[in-house]
């Protein structure tokens, strides 16, 4: 509000920050109606939370080897790398246990998907889950 208050334009401002003019409008109207505090950040509470408490709780208290997933995930992990073919598997993401990603040969495919299935997904009752991509342009290095 400094450059507001120092006759800078509304639209000026916008471009000196990356943001919309209507933006700064509505903070220029919030800044006039309730100085500082108008500007304050407020908590967004977010949606409902889609996991239950156990799922929450199993989050919370890290298992495995790898120290920031489920149990579930480090075991396809394990059993994965077990398999022929199966050149690494690891977690993908931020952690906690959403996904993992495992670079298996071609030929090694049905081997690991049959494996999955039947050691990881069948005892466990859980709807196969498993998906295969194959890179564009395969793997490389960046070099400056």
């Amino acid at each position: 509000m400094v450059l507001i208050d120092q006759g800078m334009k509304p639209i000026r401002v916008a471009q000196a920050l990356g943001v919309s003019p209507a933006a700064v409008t509505r903070w220029k109207q919030a800044w006039q109606k309730g100085g500082e505090k108008a500007l304050a950040a407020k908590p967004h509470p977010g949606g409902k939370a889609w996991m239950t408490a156990a799922q929450q709780a199993d989050l919370a208290q890290p298992c495995g080897r790898y120290a920031c997933s489920t149990e579930a995930v480090d075991a396809l992990v394990d059993l994965s790398s077990q398999v022929e073919g199966v050149i690494g598997a690891q977690l993908a993401g931020a952690g906690l246990g959403g996904s993992m990603m495992i670079l298996v040969r071609r030929e090694a495919v049905d081997r690991l998907m049959h494996h999955l299935r039947k050691d990881f997904y069948e005892p466990r009752g859980l709807d196969f889950g498993a998906r295969t991509m194959t890179p564009v342009a395969g793997a490389g290095i960046l070099a400056p």
